[in-house]
């Protein structure tokens, strides 16, 4: 955990200016820069030091001392040389030799050899679990830059229909409610893909309900009571049409839950869109009687 924050701040650092470099760039750097393999490459070497000191003590150490004494002397100050004899200088010289029987040495010599292995396994652990970190941020990193340019894809696709369908509007080739529909889901909600869709999926088959409603008669859709079975077939597929983006297959048809806001707008653009074809319908009647 502590080799973590600093080389997710490598990765997404780096991975901001773009993918300049390969995987194996960004492993081998980490490696480098890592503190903890630092230390136990140092912990090695120091492994290997302490060996080279049990091999150097098992020869013969020589010790040398010295003691020197001065007693200088000026016109006439100082000690008399009768006693001091104007200097003493005395010096011994040691040699020793440690005696360890094989047997033991032998075990001191496996006992580093085990540190310095286990030190080994320990650094290649902590390589691998580092190993492992940096290919799982350089692959989440890729998949949000893969997720980022198909959403600019999918913006741009956006941009691109709302001018279509903006143009077939005003040549009343398309549904008003259509585009009013698309343009609130696009610009002032923002709506991801799965949203947009399932916006468009509910508003269409609302729409296409109170319409048949309102078509099915000369007087007003409210005062004219419909057939029991139109009525309960409608009011089934009006509450699937609601309820499927909730469901637990939902994903699978490519639904998925809508915000209370959308919902409620595609409430409002239905109701308004029920509203003026009604009118329409009325007027529509009123001109052909006459």
């Amino acid at each position: 955990m502590k080799l973590l924050f600093p080389f997710l701040l490598l990765i997404f650092g780096i991975s901001a200016n773009g993918q300049d470099h390969s995987l194996d760039y960004y492993i081998a750097h980490a490696q480098n820069s890592s503190p903890l393999l630092a230390d136990f490459r140092n912990q090695v070497n120091a492994s290997q030091v302490d060996s080279q000191l049990l091999r150097a003590a098992q020869k013969i150490q020589v010790n040398g001392v010295s003691i020197n004494y001065y007693a200088p002397t000026g016109a006439g100050w100082g000690y008399d040389n009768i006693i001091t004899n104007g200097a003493q200088v005395s010096a011994m010289v040691q040699a020793n030799k440690n005696i360890i029987s094989s047997g033991n040495l032998a075990a001191q010599y496996e006992n580093l050899h085990i540190q310095q292995e286990s030190i080994s396994n320990k650094a290649t652990l902590a390589a691998n679990d580092l190993k492992k970190t940096i290919i799982t941020q350089y692959v989440t990193v890729y998949g949000d830059m893969q997720m980022l340019q198909f959403n600019k894809e999918i913006l741009t696709l956006f941009q691109n229909e709302e001018n279509i369908l903006k143009r077939l509007t005003q040549a009343n080739i398309y549904k008003q409610t259509d585009y009013l529909t698309f343009y609130v889901l696009y610009k002032v909600f923002n709506s991801t893909p799965d949203h947009f869709r399932t916006g468009w999926f509910v508003e269409s088959i609302m729409t296409e309900l109170f319409i048949l409603f309102i078509v099915r008669t000369r007087h007003s859709f409210i005062k004219s009571k419909p057939g029991k079975m139109l009525f309960v077939s409608s009011a089934i597929a009006f509450l699937i049409t609601i309820l499927l983006p909730y469901m637990p297959f939902a994903p699978l048809l490519g639904l998925d839950p809508l915000p209370w806001k959308i919902v409620l707008s595609i409430i409002t653009i239905t109701i308004a869109y029920a509203l003026t074809a009604e009118q329409l319908k009325i007027y529509f009647f009123r001109k052909a009687q006459e």
